[in-house]
C-alpha cells in the first residue's frame, strides 16, 4: 500500500498502523462517514496525531474543534487543497482568508452558514489575494455580507476572468444586498439570478448594473452552453440585454433560460432581434413572463433555423388560456411551421 498517493481516512484507521503502511507523502481526505453513520472525529488530540501528514480536504461534519481552535486545524493543515465549511462566521472566515492568502496548495473553497457573516476590508483584501495569486479551480460563498462593496465586485471580477475556474457561486446575504445571485458550474453554464421582484421599490443605477453584467463578458463570449437570467423589471431586463446583445450572436449557447422576467413588447423585440444571429441556439425558455401575443410571434418568426424549443409556458392548457383563442392558433400553426415547440409537457429536461 505505500504505492497509493491518494488515500481515504476516517475515524476506524490508527495513525501508527498508517504510519507503518501507507506512503507518508501521500494526499489524504478525511471523510466524516462510514457505513454505519457519519463521526465528528476531528478534535484537537487527533490534529496533533495526524498533522506530520498532508491531509489535502476533510468532510466539514467530520470537524469537532470550536471557533477558536480552528486558526489551529489550518496551521496543522497547511497542505489543504480543497476548503469546505458550513459554519462560517466572521471570526473562522477572517482565519480561513489568512490561510488562503498565503497557500501554495489551496484550490477550491465553499464557505456557508444558515446566519449571514461579515466580510471586513482586510479579509477582502486576503480573499482578493488567494484568488488573484494562484491557479484556483473553485470559489462558493454564501450569506456574507461585504463591508466594502467594491471588494465584492472586484472579486468577481477577478473570478470571472480566471481561466483555470471551473465553478463559482457568490449568493450575498439578502439583508446585504438584495439584487442576485451567480452560478458559473463546469465551464458551462452561468446563472444570474436577480430579485428585483421581491424589492420593486429598489433601482439599480443603470451603469451599477450594466457594470455587474460586462464582468461576465468573457465566459459568454467563449465558454458556456447554457445562460439563465431572472428576476428583472422592464427597465433592468432592457439594460442588461443592450450589453448581451453584442455578445450572444458569437457565444456558444445552445440554451437560453429567461424565467421570471417581465418583458413587455420593447423587450421581447429587442430580445428577438438578438436570438436572430444565434446560430449556436437550440432552446429559449421564456415561461413566467407574460409575454404578449405581438412579443411571442415576433420571437418565433426571427428565430434562428437551430431553434426546437420557444417555451412560453408549462403546457399547452396555460398557453391556450393565456391568449384569445384565435392569438393562440397564430402562434401555434407559426410554431408548428418551423417545428418549434412552446409548452414545457413532457419535455425530458423535467425527467
Amino acid at each position: 500500500m505505500k504505492c497509493h498517493s491518494n488515500v481515504v481516512v476516517n475515524n476506524q484507521v490508527d495513525v501508527s498502523w498508517f504510519r507503518q503502511h501507507i506512503n507518508p507523502k501521500a494526499s489524504i481526505h478525511c471523510s466524516g462517514g462510514t457505513r454505519i453513520g457519519y463521526y465528528r472525529y476531528i478534535t484537537r488530540s487527533w490534529m496533533n496525531d495526524w498533522k506530520e501528514f498532508r491531509i489535502i480536504s476533510f468532510d466539514p461534519w467530520a470537524i469537532n474543534v470550536n471557533a477558536n481552535d480552528f486558526p489551529q486545524l489550518l496551521v496543522d493543515f497547511k497542505h489543504l487543497v480543497s476548503l469546505q465549511w458550513k459554519y462560517c462566521s466572521s471570526a473562522v472566515a477572517e482565519a480561513i482568508f489568512e490561510f488562503a492568502a498565503s497557500s501554495s496548495t489551496l484550490r477550491d473553497l465553499f464557505l456557508n452558514n444558515v446566519e449571514s457573516w461579515s466580510v471586513t476590508e482586510s479579509m477582502g483584501n486576503n480573499l482578493i489575494q488567494w484568488v488573484r495569486s494562484g491557479p484556483i479551480r473553485s470559489l462558493q460563498m454564501e450569506r456574507y455580507i461585504f463591508e466594502k462593496m467594491h471588494q465584492h465586485d472586484q472579486l468577481i471580477a477577478l473570478v470571472s476572468g480566471k481561466p483555470s475556474v471551473g465553478k463559482f457561486e457568490f449568493f450575498p446575504d439578502i439583508g446585504s444586498c438584495p439584487f442576485f445571485y451567480v452560478d458559473y458550474a463546469h465551464c458551462k453554464s452561468l446563472s444570474l439570478s436577480f430579485r428585483m421582484h421581491a424589492y420593486p421599490s429598489v433601482e439599480i443605477a443603470a451603469n451599477k448594473l450594466s457594470g455587474f453584467v460586462s464582468q461576465f463578458e468573457t465566459l459568454i463570449h467563449t465558454k458556456i452552453k447554457r445562460f439563465h437570467l431572472s428576476g428583472l423589471g422592464p427597465s433592468q431586463f432592457r439594460i442588461i440585454w443592450e450589453i448581451l446583445a453584442s455578445l450572444l450572436p458569437t457565444s456558444n449557447i445552445e440554451e437560453m433560460d429567461l424565467p421570471c422576467n417581465k418583458i413587455d413588447d420593447i423587450e421581447a423585440n429587442l430580445l428577438a432581434q438578438s436570438i436572430h444571429n444565434m446560430p449556436s441556439l437550440q432552446s429559449l425558455w421564456l415561461d413566467r413572463n407574460d409575454i404578449r401575443f405581438d412579443g411571442a410571434k415576433n420571437i418565433i418568426t426571427t428565430a434562428p433555423a437551430s431553434v426546437r424549443k420557444i417555451i412560453l409556458r408549462w403546457d399547452e392548457l396555460e398557453l391556450e388560456q393565456s391568449f384569445a383563442k384565435h392569438k393562440y392558433s397564430a402562434l401555434k400553426k407559426l410554431a408548428d411551421k418551423r417545428s418549434i415547440k412552446l409548452f414545457r409537457e413532457d419535455d425530458p429536461k423535467l425527467q
